[in-house]
């Protein structure tokens, strides 16, 4: 009887000797790497200069309800994820007919959720200049600040679109400037 009563011990005993023997695999996961200097970002129509220590995701889909398609984001981070302040790049044919002036106004005018805080502005430099707006507006849970800029060359209309936290807007306005003086457009392929 007295072994009867150490069997169920020397199977439980077994059982946890087996699983503490198995060990976990390690789990790889790939990090992008992180550029210790600015590097540059080309597309076919247009260039500029990504920060030190940003990441870039080129997508695509509309902006913000602008009719206009993104197609790059950068980011203060490697992955679009982990970041909190972002440049996209977004573009759309200009309707015959119609000014960049009235398209600008029209995106403005309509946005659903409604902007708020405008500050309306030129934008000039390098060549390149067009109608900047300065704003604040919802997006799912929290609130941003923007600071659009709207150019347009051979009908295209090129928004270029700087987000952050409205806490944290003004510490990024350097950044920005690093941008914007990198931008340029490229000369059409004939």
């Amino acid at each position: 009887m007295h072994k009867r009563y150490w069997l169920p011990f020397i199977l439980i005993a077994f059982s946890l000797a087996s699983c503490s023997t198995q060990t976990a695999q390690p789990q790889v996961i790939e990090m992008p790497e992180v550029e210790t200097d600015p590097s540059p970002f080309e597309h076919e129509l247009f260039g500029f200069t990504i920060p030190a220590g940003w990441g870039a995701t080129v997508t695509s889909g509309d902006y913000y309800g602008f009719g206009l398609e993104k197609v790059v984001i950068i980011h203060n981070a490697p992955l679009l994820s982990d970041s909190k302040v972002f440049f996209t790049v977004a573009t759309a044919a200009l309707p015959s007919g119609e000014s960049l002036a009235e398209r600008f106004k029209l995106a403005y005018q309509d946005a659903v959720p409604e902007i708020e805080e405008p500050v309306k502005s030129h934008f000039e430099r390098n060549g390149l200049s067009g109608p900047g707006i300065t704003y604040k507006r919802p997006w799912g849970e929290p609130w941003w600040k923007f600071q659009d800029i709207w150019l347009e060359k051979d009908s295209v209309i090129y928004l270029l679109s700087f987000r952050a936290s409205p806490f944290s807007f003004e510490d990024h306005l350097a950044t920005l400037d690093q941008i914007l003086n990198s931008f340029y457009f490229k000369d059409p392929i004939e």
